[in-house]
């Protein structure tokens, strides 16, 4: 398995891996894609 840093939104792997994080978890577990970007911008968290 290969591991890939996800640092931007419009990357292929992102959108893959939200439909996967989507369908997943259950909408009240589920962050909203919105502060999924502010996580990621986050240099404390990446």
């Amino acid at each position: 398995m290969k591991q890939i840093k996800l640092t931007n939104t419009a990357d292929l792997f992102f959108l893959m891996a939200w439909e996967l994080y989507e369908a997943a978890f259950p909408l009240e577990e589920r962050r909203l894609k919105d502060a999924q970007i502010r996580v990621m911008k986050n240099s404390d968290c990446n």
